[in-house]
């Protein structure tokens, strides 16, 4: 791991040693074993949203389409490409959805920070030790981080053969990737350099083949989930423009907390590290791909959901460990502070990495105790939806793609028009969609809570029906440790 030989003159003197390095091959066991360690622990986290992918990807292994509400065909895909990778790894692993969801992306992250290591030492350990990307699993982040990396490196190495199909890659990834694809055509135009035409062919194929698919499946071109985030920048609800984006989630920096020194401190260091010659390729492409991004989440004042800062994170981390001197006494002080971060992400998993009890419990008592026809209205649908085989009318408009226009305009109570069956209420903090819910004299309190979950059901029931059991593959891991119902 170290290196203790002194270079001797041809006078017989040793001279100063040269710098310390941590192999690469030591730096790649300790990623490999953070990031294996640190999964492991957040195993039992599911991420409301991951949820939602999670449910389409079972009813798709159950035959019953790639759809949130089976025969609904909405596209609230952000990322079809992890989808794909999950479906098919699900299949595989008998349809254990959550299990597949885990496992490639813990997969994707070891492989963005070993990645990482190769260019700057540490860099990639330290990402790998933040617990921001673990409160993202089964989430596409992962996956996105890493194509973008993929692809920089490979536009920094002039593997520029590779760059149309990970370009298109990273764009079916998340649709943000198409920033880095307009600034490495850009730079290639500039430079009047290109690919050759026969490496066009994999991601023409791609391209048509993702389209082909949406007009098939889906009757459109583009997901309708790209409306719910754009209408919930413009309704405000999230913060005025421009500062929703800016309102940093504490999970960003977990378990450290002060997110905004931390957020400065860091931008300062990463500065400085431009001047790096080990990223000179890389600043051609990354800069303006990162002021692209960043201009895009501010400018349509997108809410600050913390899926959205590990790429960002990932790049800045990497220009801001260029600063950690090239000398053993540093090396080993940073790599010492690296692993203190890894033990303390650790104890922060294990205190708040576990899934939404009250919503899968409520979940549970639905499939139980409502008709299987049931239309259940609810602001966050992942959890209640992978538990709980219903309709679901998604409040916001994720997954009911005409609420994100009322989200836009700020119209909270126009969802009523739908007339759901029920209606999940937060009543001591309700959302302002559950306080038209809360002040119809349409809908009554059912006799039963989770926590401060609570369930409205109407008046007058608009169905009649039998109960329906829970698909074998949305079990829970374990009986449920919240209190019994109210």
């Amino acid at each position: 791991m170290f290196s203790h030989k002194r270079p001797i003159t041809p006078s017989g003197r040793s001279v100063n040693p040269e710098p310390f390095r941590i192999s690469y091959k030591v730096r790649a066991s300790l990623v490999c074993g953070v990031v294996a360690a640190l999964s492991f622990i957040a195993r039992n986290f599911h991420l409301d949203d991951a949820l939602i992918y999670a449910r389409y990807i079972s009813h798709a292994l159950q035959g019953r389409g790639l759809e949130f509400n089976p025969g609904e065909p909405v596209n609230a895909l952000t990322s079809i490409l992890s989808t794909w990778l999950v479906l098919a790894l699900s299949w595989v692993l008998h349809h254990n959805v959550l299990l597949a969801e885990a496992i490639l992306s813990a997969v994707f992250l070891a492989a963005a920070a070993l990645l990482a290591e190769r260019i700057v030492p540490l860099s990639g350990l330290l990402f790998a030790s933040l617990g921001v990307i673990y409160y993202c699993i089964g989430m596409e982040t992962s996956l996105f981080v890493f194509l973008l990396a993929l692809t920089i490196y490979a536009y920094a190495t002039d593997r520029l053969n590779w760059l149309p199909t990970l370009c298109v890659l990273a764009a079916l990834a998340r649709f943000e990737g198409a920033a880095l694809v307009l600034v490495i055509g850009w730079r290639l135009w500039k430079q009047n350099r290109r690919p050759k035409l026969s490496s066009f062919a994999p991601a023409v194929l791609l391209i048509v083949f993702y389209f082909a698919f949406n007009v098939f499946f889906y009757h459109v071109l583009l997901p309708q989930s790209a409306t719910a985030k754009f209408g919930q920048g413009f309704s405000g609800y999230w913060g005025r423009w421009p500062i929703a984006f800016l309102r940093l989630p504490e999970t960003v920096f977990k378990p450290f907390g002060k997110s905004y020194v931390l957020a400065l401190a860091l931008l300062v260091f990463a500065a400085f590290g431009l001047k790096d010659r080990r990223l000179s390729k890389w600043n051609e492409v990354l800069v303006p791909f990162l002021v692209i991004l960043g201009a895009f989440y501010l400018l349509f004042n997108i809410p600050s959901y913390h899926w959205y800062y590990p790429p960002i994170l990932f790049f800045l981390l990497i220009y801001a460990i260029c600063l950690v001197p090239q000398t053993r006494a540093a090396q080993a002080a940073a790599l010492f502070l690296i692993l203190c971060t890894a033990g303390a992400t650790a104890s922060d998993l294990r205190k708040n990495a576990y899934e939404n009890l009250p919503y899968r419990d409520l979940a549970l008592w639905m499939n139980a105790n409502t008709p299987s026809n049931a239309r259940i209205a609810s602001v966050e649908t992942g959890t209640l939806g992978w538990y709980s085989d219903r309709y679901f009318i998604d409040l916001v408009g994720l997954t009911t793609p005409i609420n994100a226009r009322y989200t836009a305009h700020r119209e909270f109570s126009a969802w009523l028009a739908e007339r759901p069956d029920y209606v999940v209420v937060h009543p001591d903090n309700p959302f302002p969609w559950e306080k038209a819910a809360l002040d119809s004299p349409d809908f009554e309190f059912a006799p039963v809570h989770f926590g401060q979950v609570y369930l409205l059901r109407r008046k007058t029931p608009n169905i009649q029906g039998t109960t329906s059991a829970l698909p074998s593959d949305r079990q829970p891991a374990q009986p449920s440790s919240s209190a019994p119902a109210h």
